[in-house]
């Protein structure tokens, strides 16, 4: 299955982020493929 994930920012600190970086984890975690879609992102990008 594929999930995507719509944020408007992401930046590695607050709540949302660190919600939607747990959650996107564990599903890809879960074999599932995880794209994201975002006009900014701030800090590493996870592999």
């Amino acid at each position: 299955m594929i999930v995507a994930f719509c944020l408007y920012k992401y930046f590695p600190f607050g709540g949302l982020q660190r919600d939607f970086m747990r959650i996107a984890s564990t599903v890809a975690a879960r074999g599932h493929h995880v794209r994201v879609y975002t006009q900014s992102w701030e800090g590493d990008c996870p592999k």
